[in-house]
């Protein structure tokens, strides 16, 4: 039986080689384009040390993110800490329903928006949903 190739994933440099290769950089890279507030660098320094790179990845939480500009960049961001929102039946549902609130689309907007641009013709029960998930306690 063939061994299946390894998983593609992200160097995990010690922290110290990595702080001193990239220090806050990517931390911030990850941090704007979702409108994070990132953390003062000594503090980052030190979660860093303790919890090793990319920690910022595995604890994002979704009520953090202020920016909700394209849904593919959204999707990525969000997979390691939240693999059910970025790609599971959830998925994007926080982001249609912040995009929603903030825009104030009505409900044909919200419709037309999600099932040309997100959800797509075939996938009617998740186009259903996250419409249904979007417009809950919105008031029309």
């Amino acid at each position: 039986m063939a061994v299946p190739r390894p998983r593609l994933c992200i160097p995990q440099p010690p922290a110290d080689r990595y702080i001193a290769y990239y220090g806050d950089t990517q931390y911030i890279d990850f941090c704007v384009p979702l409108g994070i507030a990132p953390i003062p660098y000594w503090d980052w320094d030190a979660k860093t040390r303790k919890d090793g790179p990319y920690w910022w990845r595995r604890e994002l939480r979704l009520e953090d993110i202020r920016l909700f500009a394209d849904p593919d960049e959204y999707r990525e961001r969000v997979r390691d800490a939240h693999p059910d929102e970025a790609d599971g039946e959830r998925r994007l549902f926080y982001y249609v329903a912040q995009v929603v609130v903030r825009s104030g689309m009505d409900a044909n907007v919200v419709q037309e928006w999600v099932l040309h641009e997100l959800g797509g013709d075939l996938d009617a029960t998740w186009h259903r949903d996250v419409v249904a998930h979007a417009l809950d306690g919105v008031e029309l």
